[in-house]
C-alpha cells in the first residue's frame, strides 16, 4: 500500500510548530522578530500553494505556516500593515478533507484557497484523477 502524500507545514521546514522554533530560526540568519510571540493581533487565512500550507503577507511574501501553531510573522516587511505584531492563521475547517482531494494532483496542483471539497473533488475527476486519497 501506498505511502499517503502529505501537505507541507511550518513543522516539517522548521523542525516544530512551535513560534518559537521559528524565531530562533530566523535569528540565527541575523533576522529579528518581535517578541512575545503570544501577542496576536488580526488574523489571515491560510491557503494551499503547490502542496505546502502558506500565508501570503500583504508585501507579497509568503511563509509556511501550520495549525498546531496558527500564527504568523512576516519576516521581509515585519508585519508593519499589523503594527508589528504577529497574525493568528485561520485554517479551514475541513482542513483534512481538502487535503485529501489535494495529495491525489501533481504537487504544482496542489493549490487551494476557497474552493470547497466538492469543487475540489470534481476538479479531480474532470482531470481523469481519484476524488480523493484513499487508504
Amino acid at each position: 500500500m501506498a505511502t499517503k502524500p502529505t501537505i507541507q507545514r511550518g513543522r516539517d521546514a522548521y523542525g516544530s510548530s512551535d513560534a518559537r522554533a521559528v524565531i530562533d530560526m530566523y535569528r540565527l540568519r541575523g533576522i529579528s522578530v518581535p517578541e512575545p510571540v503570544d501577542l496576536v493581533q488580526g488574523s489571515l487565512e491560510a491557503t494551499v500553494n503547490h502542496g505546502r500550507w502558506i500565508v501570503e503577507s500583504y508585501c507579497l511574501n509568503a511563509q509556511l505556516v501550520d495549525e498546531e501553531d496558527p500564527r504568523f510573522f512576516c519576516v521581509n516587511c515585519g508585519n508593519d500593515d499589523n503594527e508589528g505584531k504577529w497574525y493568528g492563521v485561520v485554517f479551514p475547517a475541513a482542513l483534512i478533507d481538502i487535503e485529501d482531494a489535494l495529495v491525489v494532483r501533481p504537487i504544482e496542483t496542489r493549490n487551494w484557497t476557497t474552493e470547497t471539497v466538492e469543487g475540489l473533488q470534481g476538479e479531480n475527476v474532470a482531470h481523469d484523477l481519484p476524488q480523493t486519497w484513499e487508504e
